[in-house]
C-alpha cells in the first residue's frame, strides 16, 4: 500500500479530508493560454487570517496541505505562511512557476522542510513553454529553479499540461524530469476558465493528436472487464470532498477546483463546522461509480474516468455521463480492435518518478456539485490515461544521481508522524511515513 492510500483509508475510516489547496494569491506574473482561473477579482487574505483557516483546517485532522495561487511566490510572507502551516505538523507541498525561485529562496524552501515542490513546466522547448506562459525567458527561469530546489534536495514534481502549442515538447519535459531526478505529471487536463469561458479548450490537444504523439494508445477490451467493473464500482471516481478540498483565496471553501459550488466561507466558521452543515455533505460521502448513473451500466466503465464538473457541464447532471469521454473512449475502442492496445480513457495522466521504470496511471482529481442543477461558472475537463512508458535505465542511473534527493528529509518523518497520528486519533501508534510513496 502506498502512502497516499494509507492515509486516504485513514481519512475515510474517521470522516477527515485527506487534504486541502490553499490558494494563498489571487494573481499572477504569468498569463498561461490554458488557465482556468480569473485572476484579480476575489481578493486576498492577510496573513493573520489565512494562520487562523490554517489552524481551523489543522483541526479537522486534514493530513496534506497544498499552497498555491495564482502564483503565491508573489506574496512576500510565502515564507512566514509556509512556515506556521508546517508548525502546525501538514505534509507540505508548493505549487509554483518557479519565475521568482532564485539561489536564496531555494535555500529558504529547504530549509522550511516541505513535501515536495510543484513546477508547471510546459515544454522541453524554451519556445513553446514561453508561448504558453506569454512571458518571455520563463522557460529558463523556471528550468533554473528546478534545477537549484534539486541541488538542496527538495522534491520536485514537474506538471505538464499538454496543450496545442506546446504538443511538440511537452512528452520529452520527462527527459528534463528524469535528468534532474524530479517526478513527471503529464496531463492533457484542461478546464472551462472560472467565470464560464471556453477560452482554455481553444488550446485543447484532440485525441488524434495525442495518438500521434505516443500520449494515448488505443483500448481493447479483455476478459478482465467483468472483475475491473466489480472493483471500480465500489472505489470513489475522485477526491471531491476528501482530497480535492479548495480554499479560495478570500476564504471561500468548494469541494474542488472545478466546482462552482461553495460550501462555506472559512473566515466565519473552521472548516470542520462548514463540512457538517454544507447541504452538499450527503452527496460527497460514499460517493463511488455505483452510484453515478451515467457511468455504472456503461460497457465502457472498466476503461474510463470521469469529471463530475464535466458531465454538469455538458448536461446539466452532476451524476450523469461525460458524453466527451464516453466518444472518446469509444473512438479508441475501435481503433484498438484487433491492435491489443490498453490504456485507461479520460484525459491524460501520466506519472514519472526518478529511479523508476514507467508512467504510471494517475487517478482522476475530484469535483461536485447538486445533480441537475447548471451553473455559469461550472467547468469540467477530461479524465485521465496512461502513458507510454519511460526510459528505465536512464531513469534508474539518473536516481542513483540523485541519492540525496529521494531521502526523505528528517524534518517531512516528524510531519508524517503528527498527521498520521492525527488520522488515528491517538498519538504514538504510528510508524513514520519515510518508507512510504506518496
Amino acid at each position: 500500500m502506498s502512502g497516499a492510500q494509507l492515509l486516504r483509508s485513514l481519512a475515510l475510516a474517521h470522516g477527515r479530508p485527506m487534504g486541502v489547496h490553499l490558494q494563498v494569491a489571487d494573481r499572477c506574473n504569468h498569463a498561461c493560454h490554458h488557465c482556468y482561473q480569473v485572476q484579480g477579482e476575489k481578493g486576498e487574505l492577510t496573513f493573520e487570517q489565512l494562520c487562523a483557516v490554517i489552524d481551523g483546517i489543522a483541526d479537522a485532522g486534514v493530513f496534506t496541505l497544498n499552497v498555491s495561487g495564482g502564483e503565491a511566490t508573489l506574496r512576500p510572507d510565502l515564507f512566514d505562511i509556509l512556515r506556521y502551516a508546517r508548525g502546525k505538523g501538514f505534509a507540505l507541498r508548493l505549487y509554483t512557476n518557479g519565475f521568482l525561485i532564485d539561489e536564496a529562496y531555494a535555500d529558504e524552501l529547504a530549509r522550511i522542510g516541505l513535501l515536495e515542490v510543484h513546477v508547471s513546466l510546459y515544454s522541453s522547448v524554451a519556445e513553446e513553454h514561453d508561448a504558453v506562459t506569454r512571458v518571455p525567458r520563463s522557460f529558463e527561469r523556471t528550468v533554473a529553479a528546478v534545477t537549484a530546489l534539486r541541488e538542496r534536495g527538495v522534491r520536485v514534481v514537474l506538471k505538464t499540461p499538454a496543450t496545442t502549442l506546446s504538443v511538440e515538447g511537452a512528452r520529452s519535459v520527462e527527459a528534463i524530469a528524469l535528468r534532474l531526478g524530479c517526478e513527471h505529471h503529464l496531463s492533457a487536463d484542461l478546464t472551462m476558465r472560472e467565470d464560464g469561458a471556453a477560452d482554455p479548450w481553444a488550446v485543447r490537444v484532440t485525441p488524434q493528436e495525442l495518438l500521434r504523439h505516443g500520449m494515448l494508445r488505443p483500448w481493447a477490451p479483455s476478459e478482465e472487464d467483468a472483475r475491473r467493473r466489480a472493483e471500480k464500482l465500489s472505489r470513489s471516481p475522485c477526491g471531491v470532498g476528501l482530497s480535492g478540498l479548495v480554499v479560495l483565496p478570500d476564504g471561500r471553501l468548494q469541494a474542488c477546483t472545478d466546482t462552482p459550488r461553495l460550501l462555506g466561507d472559512l473566515t466565519k466558521q473552521p472548516l470542520a463546522e462548514a463540512l457538517q452543515s454544507t447541504p452538499e455533505r450527503e452527496l460527497f460521502e460514499n460517493l463511488t461509480w455505483s452510484r453515478v448513473h451515467g457511468c455504472r451500466d456503461c460497457d465502457l466503465l472498466p476503461a474510463c474516468q470521469r469529471c463530475h464538473a464535466t458531465a454538469l457541464h455538458e448536461g446539466g447532471d452532476y451524476l450523469g455521463p461525460t458524453l466527451g469521454l464516453r466518444e472518446g473512449a469509444d473512438a479508441l475502442r475501435r481503433l484498438g480492435r484487433g491492435a491489443g492496445g490498453d490504456c485507461t480513457l479520460g484525459g491524460l495522466r501520466g506519472r514519472a518518478r526518478p529511479g523508476g521504470g514507467s508512467l504510471r496511471h494517475r487517478g482522476a482529481r475530484g469535483h461536485p456539485t447538486v445533480a441537475g442543477r447548471a451553473h455559469r461558472r461550472r467547468r469540467g475537463a477530461g479524465g485521465k490515461v496512461r502513458v507510454a512508458e519511460s526510459r528505465g535505465s536512464e531513469a534508474r542511473r539518473v536516481g542513483a544521481r540523485h541519492d540525496r534527493a529521494q531521502t526523505v528529509p528528517r524534518a517531512f518523518t516528524a510531519v508524517s508522524c503528527g498527521t498520521m497520528q492525527r488520522a488515528a486519533g491517538r498519538s504514538g501508534v504510528i510508524n513514520p511515513l519515510s518508507h512510504l510513496s506518496f
